[in-house]
């Protein structure tokens, strides 16, 4: 089971989708390059500048402000939320615990392979 969440970003007049893996261990949230040009942002560099640690090492990422919804079986929530995009195209997007673990509360049952969601409020 790869815990999984899709959601969508809104950056000024432009929304993109893209699924994002749950990581406790990320403090950020983090997308590819690819989420970043789907927004219109074409260089991410124009980003504040942050370093993430990774299993690979320490990596810099560009943070920007955006909106980011999530959608749930009878839950929509849409927040403010501050994403880093990676300035290349990665295969994983990362939701760290910045975003969706301050917004629910989220368990995890590995032997019946389920992730469990409530709003955080």
């Amino acid at each position: 089971m790869q815990p999984a969440l899709d959601v969508t970003l809104f950056y000024g007049s432009s929304r993109t989708s893209a699924p994002g893996l749950l990581d406790t261990g990320a403090q950020v949230s983090v997308f590819s390059l690819d989420v970043a040009e789907g927004l219109g942002i074409q260089e991410v560099a124009r980003g504040e500048r942050t370093s993430v640690r990774t299993l690979g090492g320490g990596l810099d990422v560009y943070l920007f402000d955006v909106e980011m919804e999530v959608r749930l079986p009878k839950v929509v929530r849409r927040f403010p939320a501050q994403v880093g995009f990676f300035p290349v195209v990665t295969s994983r997007n990362i939701l760290g615990r910045n975003l969706i673990f301050a917004h629910f509360l989220i368990a995890f049952s590995e032997g019946k392979q389920e992730i469990y969601f409530r709003p955080d409020s």
